[in-house]
């Protein structure tokens, strides 16, 4: 399950997230089956819920969330508030899923933190254990390495030389 799913930036798509955000917190404790509010979005939302229940609640072991278009839009929108939820953390939050993905998503932040700062400490081992003046004297080296090659290369291409290993006089 991909918790990464982001909004695609722009206003009007991010407007609609939420739009239908706001829908989705009423829903989330709305006890009316026919529920108007949010334009009729609270009712529309609810019995979206409930198709991902049902729909991807069977089948989450057998197939991706994307397989189902109603699914993937849900799960998207249900994503959008755990990245934006104000409840606080620790606490409970009505909205389905909600807890679940912001735990998901605090520990992808730490683990993408923690794999940062060993990154961080891994080039700076590599720094001190390869200096830059001992960077500086390696490259010095090669560059002569390759200058000595190259003057092998152009002495071998040259006729006097060609003609001295062949015994011929020009």
């Amino acid at each position: 399950m991909d918790v990464q799913m982001e909004p695609q930036g722009s206003a009007p798509h991010e407007e609609k997230f939420r739009v239908y955000n706001a829908a989705l917190v009423h829903a989330a404790t709305c006890a009316e089956t026919q529920c108007d509010a949010y334009s009729g979005r609270c009712h529309k939302v609810k019995a979206s819920i409930d198709h991902f229940v049902r729909c991807y609640g069977s089948r989450r072991k057998v197939s991706p969330i994307e397989s189902c278009e109603m699914c993937s839009k849900i799960w998207g929108l249900l994503c959008f508030h755990a990245k934006t939820c104000l409840t606080p953390s620790g606490q409970h939050c009505t909205v389905s899923q909600c807890n679940y993905l912001r735990e998901k998503i605090a520990r992808k932040r730490e683990n993408d933190r923690r794999e940062l700062q060993e990154a961080r400490v891994v080039l700076q081992t590599q720094l001190e254990e390869w200096p830059v003046e001992r960077r500086m004297a390696q490259l010095e080296a090669d560059r002569q390495q390759v200058l000595a090659l190259l003057a092998e290369i152009r002495a071998e291409k040259t006729p006097r030389s060609r003609a001295a290993r062949c015994g011929m006089k020009k």
